[in-house]
């Protein structure tokens, strides 16, 4: 444009085309441009295309801002803000019908049919963008929304709430929806849904959770979402993707990360509330409250007690795996087959069967109520049991222990079992077992047989049998005359019955009459 000149043009019936046509040029009907290059319209037709000015308004348009007494008004295109009554000051109409039924004060409305529902001139400081957007014949369009995207915010707005996306919706005040059909149907405030389908329900209002938080296509396509929840991954994710199910949703304050976690597709799932779910299809069978699940797998056959920890992956899973409340389960395929109330399984594939029992270490297994397994392969089955060292050795069953057993040290009672409240002490000793109410002492103590009742204490660094219901140990210190009948020499006043006799082939202690 050159300044401080006076251009007139005309608009042809064909859309888009402008020529200069001074012939049919009137005072109602040009378009000036000042010297600031300030456009300006005056009142009239415009060979059929309406051209309306007042108050600082402009509008350009078959029946645009038709009556409108609002200053500062822009309007562009068929019917755009034609309810000129209810067409609020400093708003911006763009489009055909944009806006027909009123807009809301310092607001924009851009697009086909944009603005369209009934209620949206109620709102003020708004951004309404793309075709269809905030129509239909009822909801509540609030305050300092942005909407934009083809039919997004159908049925109302929120007070400072966010749609983006074809759809995508956000009724509640101070949402934030972002993707095709964000939050639809959902009357939640202050949540957060990013994705397609992400927090969107199946029926309309099922969903009423406040501040909770959908990241992923599909995510909390659920209608029973609870507030303050988090849930970020694929579409996986509270879904019901593998049933006939719309998905059953996440529990109050839970947290969800993962491809399938609490994937949810059993019919009647826990959704566990203020629990922790990571890793893909962890929880993927429910979960129940204040519990953790993390790593890909954990606790994903059977929904986990209350209150359980399960770490790593496979943690807490199997195919009949069951994870009691309270339990702790932390390693690669810890407790894959159960995990007792309030137990301990720490290491790759351990295992603490037993109500309040605790294994630590690769393959250890603390299957006994009570019971105690330490180290790679270590076993304790009895009740009360403790099992400490051993050697992971194929699979080898070793340290398998009575009820109050306890046996301590490396490959102890390897090959064999150890009874009910025997004390196995020393790399291999019992190595072929021991019976009930032992105390085995020293490396390969009783390492070849299994007897009852029996003690031996071992320094000697090879096997020392055990004699049933009799006391050995090697080695002793012998005295310089072997003879004991003229070593020992019983004071008149000392009433003992029997001698100790000690066997210095066998290590055996007995006790013999004094004089036989």
């Amino acid at each position: 444009m050159i300044p401080n000149q006076e251009r007139t043009f005309r608009r042809s019936k064909t859309l888009g085309d402008v020529s200069v046509d001074t012939s049919t040029t009137t005072a109602d009907s040009v378009l000036t441009q000042t010297s600031a290059g300030v456009f300006a319209f005056a009142t009239g037709p415009l060979h059929g295309v309406d051209v309306v000015t007042s108050n600082n308004s402009i509008g350009i348009g078959t029946d645009v801002i038709e009556g409108t007494s609002a200053s500062g008004v822009v309007a562009l295109g068929f019917e755009a803000g034609k309810a000129g009554a209810d067409v609020k000051a400093e708003s911006v109409i763009v489009g055909y019908q944009a806006a027909a039924l009123g807009i809301g004060l310092k607001s924009v409305c851009i697009g086909q049919s944009a603005g369209h529902g009934v209620n949206a001139k109620d709102s003020d400081s708004s951004v309404i963008i793309g075709a269809g957007a905030c129509t239909g014949l009822s909801g509540t369009y609030n305050d300092d929304a942005v909407v934009i995207g083809t039919n997004a915010g159908i049925g109302g707005v929120g007070t400072s709430s966010i749609a983006i996306g074809d759809t995508a919706s956000a009724k509640g005040d101070r949402n934030i929806s972002i993707g095709k059909a964000a939050n639809l149907n959902s009357t939640s405030t202050q949540s957060i849904c990013i994705g397609e389908d992400a927090g969107s329900m199946v029926t309309a209002g099922t969903l009423q959770a406040n501040d909770y938080i959908a990241i992923g296509n599909g995510v909390c396509k659920a209608p029973d979402v609870k507030s303050k929840s988090v849930s970020i991954g694929s579409k996986e994710i509270n879904s019901g993707f593998s049933s006939a199910t719309s998905g059953h949703g996440v529990g109050y304050g839970t947290v969800v990360i993962g491809t399938s976690a609490l994937g949810v597709a059993n019919s009647t799932p826990k959704r566990g509330a203020l629990s922790v779910v990571v890793g893909g299809a962890a929880a993927y069978n429910g979960i129940s409250g204040n519990s953790v699940a993390i790593g890909a797998l954990a606790a994903t056959t059977n929904p986990a007690g209350e209150g359980s920890v399960c770490v790593g992956f496979n943690a807490g899973s199997g195919t009949s795996s069951s994870v009691q409340s309270k339990s702790i389960s932390i390693g690669d395929s810890s407790n894959i087959a159960t995990a007792g109330l309030q137990s301990l399984g720490i290491g790759y594939a351990s295992s603490s069967s037993g109500d309040y029992s605790q294994s630590i270490g690769v393959n250890s297994t603390a299957s006994g109520i009570s019971a105690i397994a330490l180290g790679a392969g270590a076993q304790s089955q009895g009740v009360g049991s403790i099992g400490i060292g051993g050697r992971y050795n194929g699979g080898n069953s070793y340290g398998a222990l009575g009820d109050k057993a306890v046996v301590i040290g490396d490959g102890t009672a390897l090959n064999g079992a150890v009874g009910a409240g025997s004390v196995v002490v020393g790399e291999s000793a019992g190595l072929a077992g021991c019976g009930s109410d032992n105390v085995l002492l020293g490396a390969l103590s009783n390492s070849s047989t299994s007897t009852n009742s029996a003690a031996v204490i071992n320094a000697t660094g090879a096997n020392l049998a055990a004699v049933a219901s009799g006391f050995v140990v090697k080695p002793i210190a012998i005295g310089s005359n072997t003879d004991p009948r003229q070593t020992v020499k019983l004071p008149a006043d000392v009433n003992f019955d029997h001698m100790l006799c000690y066997n210095i082939s066998t290590g055996e202690i007995r006790a013999f009459l004094h004089g036989a």
